[in-house]
């Protein structure tokens, strides 16, 4: 931060604040008194609700092609990991902003922290979306609806889940609260989403060398390490990122120069000629998520608790579930896996990773507060944001 210095008022009166706390925008800022030479500016994240004519399969009033029907004679939305002739509709995409490190999602674990009196400087945990499917004998007991659509879970991170053994010994990350934005997985599974996270089954990410679902891809650039099926840029995938003769994952070798290097090299490969803020966004979660004391990018064993979604993170999402009568708030005081056994938090969970680039499930309403999900809902932030193929949420 810059000090001192006599800086121009909008009255046109000289002013002896510091140029980072003058009240206006002055040269090398990026907004009013942030930014550039001062400390970053908030993110903005709050949109108009998600757009109500991109959120169903099929508007029943509407007549392809004709204007004058509902939602303007567009009738059917398409997912871009599917290609059915009677599409008419805007390709859609998953958003950047609610992938694990975006600026949208960091900046609202901070807001909701203000709000809730956690530590607004450095939240005891981030925020990140999952797929997860309807555990009803477990961590959904209870839970209104079919489907674990918007639901929001506190996870405590305990040990490797099948990675390595013996000679994974990397150090767990940090506790999330993750909200589902798609089902179709298991149900003692989350599926976090992250930059390079692997993809499973679809594929709108890439469409060169590894073909995407229907053709359509988000980037024009894209790493092909780990794909498809093998978790993407993981660090255990890589001999740089193992100590010794044995070859053991760990803090000193996750933090030598070969290891991030490599990750860097990786991640880096991400390019978005039309949108840098989509590859700068992706490249800064694939590097994040392969870092020490934030290694969410293997499969570990968690201890789970589903709760009440933080208002700041539904609206990085779009996806707000009606209130529920006694359902547990985030508890930022558990943060350790002996806190979380104490607090009656659930074992038997593991996390996975992913990216695939596809309109997640919970951008339908059908899954959420429809005839599948039968969910209770917000009635404006009713489903997840659906993206166009500039990486731009559909909003009313």
């Amino acid at each position: 931060m810059t000090s001192g210095g006599v800086s121009g008022g909008s009255s046109g009166t000289a002013s002896t604040a510091a140029p980072c706390a003058n009240g206006v925008q002055d040269p090398g800022e990026t907004g009013i008194d942030c930014g550039g030479t001062c400390p970053a500016c908030p993110v903005v994240y709050k949109l108009n609700p998600p757009n109500q004519c991109q959120n169903q399969y099929f508007y029943p009033n509407c007549k392809s092609g004709d204007a004058t029907t509902q939602c303007g004679g567009v009738c059917q939305p398409r997912n871009a990991c599917e290609n059915a002739p009677s599409k008419d509709g805007k390709v859609g995409f998953a958003c950047s902003r609610y992938m694990l490190f975006s600026p949208a999602l960091l900046q609202a674990a901070k807001d909701d922290g203000a709000q809730n009196g956690w530590d607004a400087g450095a939240p005891p945990f981030l925020y990140a979306v999952a797929g997860h499917d309807t555990n009803t004998g477990g961590i959904d007991q209870g839970m209104t609806g079919s489907l674990a659509c918007c639901e929001c879970y506190q996870l405590i991170f305990d040990q490797p889940f099948n990675e390595g053994g013996q000679n994974n010994q990397a150090p767990a990350p940090g506790p999330l609260i993750v909200q589902t934005f798609n089902i179709g997985a298991t149900t003692d599974s989350f599926d976090l989403y992250m930059g390079a996270g692997g993809f499973g089954a679809f594929n709108a990410c890439l469409n060169g060398t590894i073909q995407s679902s229907a053709g359509f891809a988000l980037y024009d650039a894209y790493p092909t390490d780990g794909q498809p099926g093998n978790g993407g840029v993981k660090f255990r995938s890589y001999d740089e990122c193992r100590s010794g003769d044995q070859k053991i994952t760990n803090a000193d070798g996750i933090n030598s120069a070969a290891c991030q290097t490599k990750i860097a090299g990786l991640c880096n490969q991400v390019k978005s000629a039309k949108v840098p803020d989509l590859a700068s966004t992706t490249i800064n979660s694939c590097i994040e998520s392969n870092q020490v004391g934030t290694l969410y990018h293997q499969n570990w064993a968690v201890y789970a608790k589903r709760v009440a979604c933080p208002d700041n993170l539904t609206r990085v999402t779009g996806c707000k579930l009606a209130a529920e009568a006694g359902l547990a708030e985030v508890d930022a005081k558990i943060t350790t896996v002996d806190q979380a056994m104490a607090a009656g938090f659930l074992s038997g969970y593991h996390t996975t990773t992913m990216q695939d680039c596809c309109m997640p499930a919970c951008a339908w309403t059908e899954k959420i507060g429809g005839n599948e999900g039968m969910k209770k809902v917000d009635p404006q932030f009713t489903n997840f944001y659906t993206c166009d193929a500039n990486d731009q949420p559909m909003t009313e």
